[in-house]
């Protein structure tokens, strides 16, 4: 993105700065985005650059950016934040029509993604929407300390939503999938075509599902319902940045699972990131051992607030915002049984093979996950198909009803969103049978 004689001339402005701390951080993403709705397509190219400064001088915090991708701006800005001056922030994102440089791979995108929303269509979809965004991120950080460090990344994301109608009946079904590989000719039709196959089969599903059954049951959950859950109602818990020092006292070593379950930090795929947003080489950390919460993640600013290790685990969307301490890839050790040996103890239930997505309450304890896909478990047997139900967690205290943990371990993809701040995650959680689980239905979350 740029060249180390202007990364080390702004280290050299940065060390004028006189503050405790003293950081730049660039990033330019480049990419293109294509919306299929029907007959109707779009293709956007976008490029955002700029810089980022944070300070800490004692106790204070200091935070300003500016969206450039001149380096002369870049110099200046830098220049003026060290002195002390507290400029606006500046710029925003630039989205244009297709850029020269990506028309091809572009168009074949665009290709590929049409052929794909037609057969949908044709195997019965009244209607289908596809988005796809294919983004490469170049960053550099930089400290006054000395530190200059720099990565890319790549990632492929598509969000498919099938409609299918019958008689006076409708139905929707949608898939996201994520993938940090640069995708193209059939490898990359392969990825939309599952999308895309997989929100027609659960959109077809939904037409002859029933309301499930509400109150207090046995619930099996998927790997990757499972995922959702863990991620969403227990993994942010592990996040530093909502703790004090006395209240990292009163977290560690509680006792928040049943003592066989497990919970470890594995940090990011090697083919998408070999440092976090700090420029520290991320490190693996149980959060969760036997039951008992042993390890936080923790960035730069809370490991100097709170006294604990930085565990590479700080990570922000884009020079617009400060990091945070944040999940890259959450994994717990397997078990025995199938998804059906877990459901075959189960006289009356719930099987979830995956939620919609999950709206947490801190202040009340509680997680509400609606139900993309779930069938009940009546006498030991997955039998029909249910829809407009929902599955609500206390946290974390719903890992102290694990019963049973599946054998099947399912990795699942996605992004985050915190402090609006969206980020690539991972999941890689076995299935999980739960006690005493509340299921409702999904329009009746309170």
């Amino acid at each position: 993105m740029f060249d180390r004689t202007f990364l080390e001339h702004l280290r050299d402005e940065l060390s004028k700065s006189g503050a405790d701390f003293a950081e730049i951080f660039l990033k330019r993403s480049a990419g293109t985005v294509i919306t299929r709705d029907n007959d109707d397509e779009a293709v956007e190219a976008l490029d955002d650059c700029g810089a980022g400064v944070r300070f800490r001088r004692g106790e204070k915090w200091s935070f300003s950016h500016i969206t450039t991708g001149d380096p002369e701006l870049i110099a200046s800005f830098v220049r003026s934040v060290a002195a002390g001056k507290e400029p606006e922030m500046h710029g925003s994102m630039n989205i244009s029509g297709k850029g020269e440089e990506s028309r091809d791979s572009a168009d074949d995108a665009a290709a590929s993604m049409s052929a794909v929303a037609s057969d949908v269509r044709d195997k019965g979809a009244s209607s289908f929407l596809g988005v796809m965004r294919r983004a490469s991120e170049e960053f550099s950080v930089i400290t006054a300390d000395g530190k200059i460090a720099s990565d890319s990344r790549f990632r492929t994301a598509f969000y498919a939503q099938a409609l299918v109608r019958r008689d006076e009946k409708l139905a929707k079904g949608a898939e996201c999938l994520m993938d940090t590989t640069d995708l193209h000719d059939r490898a990359l039709k392969e990825f939309l075509e599952r999308a895309a196959g997989e929100s027609l089969r659960l959109s077809t599903i939904h037409l002859d599902a029933k309301v499930s059954p509400e109150g207090e049951m046995e619930v099996v959950l998927s790997g990757r319902a499972a995922g959702m859950a863990v991620h969403e109602a227990v993994g942010h818990l592990f996040e530093a940045d909502r703790y004090d020092r006395e209240e990292v006292k009163g977290f560690i070593g509680t006792k928040v699972a049943a003592g066989s379950f497990s919970l470890v930090e594995k940090g990011p795929d090697d083919d998408f990131a070999s440092i976090d947003d700090e420029g520290n080489a991320p490190a693996e950390q149980v959060l969760i051992g036997n039951g008992k919460a042993t390890g936080l993640l923790a960035d730069l600013r809370r490991s100097l607030d709170l006294g604990i290790g930085i565990t590479g685990s700080a990570r922000r969307e884009n020079h617009r915002h400060e990091p945070l301490p944040r999940i890259w890839r959450l994994e717990s050790p397997a078990g025995k049984g199938t998804d059906e040996e877990l459901c075959s103890e189960v006289n009356i239930g719930l099987y979830v093979k995956r939620f919609s997505d999950g709206k947490v309450d801190r202040d009340k304890g509680e997680a509400f996950f609606p139900v993309a896909e779930g069938y009940l478990v009546r006498d030991g047997r997955i039998a029909e198909p249910v829809t407009n139900s929902a599955v609500s967690l206390k946290i974390p205290s719903f890992l102290k009803k694990i019963t049973a943990i599946g054998s099947e371990r399912e990795e699942t993809r996605g992004l985050c969103v915190k402090r609006s701040q969206a980020v690539w995650t991972c999941e890689s959680i076995p299935a999980l049978r739960l006690s005493k689980v509340v299921v409702k239905r999904a329009d009746k979350q309170s």
